[in-house]
């Protein structure tokens, strides 16, 4: 994965790029007050499974996502935006 900062105005938006699918997604349950789970984020991602796990662990890695524990065993989480 190329460098990707959403932060700075000059980055174009691709509606096509998975990764923005997801934070946009992110962002907006975020603001709702609800909770994002990998699977919604996959299907927000509008790519295949597969394509879409690797662009959440991605986004994970690059710090735009966070993950937090829903139970005690940390088996389930939920995923929140960090910027």
């Amino acid at each position: 994965m190329s460098e990707l900062d959403i932060s700075e105005g000059g980055v174009r938006h691709d509606p096509a790029d998975a990764r923005w699918n997801i934070i946009a997604f992110a962002m907006r349950r975020h603001l709702e007050g609800k909770l994002l789970t990998i699977t919604s984020a996959a299907m927000a991602a509008d790519v295949p499974y597969g394509t879409a796990m690797r662009r959440v662990n991605e986004l994970l890695e690059a710090g735009f996502l966070h993950k937090r524990p829903r139970s005690r065993t940390g088996k389930s989480f939920s995923l929140h935006p960090t910027r």
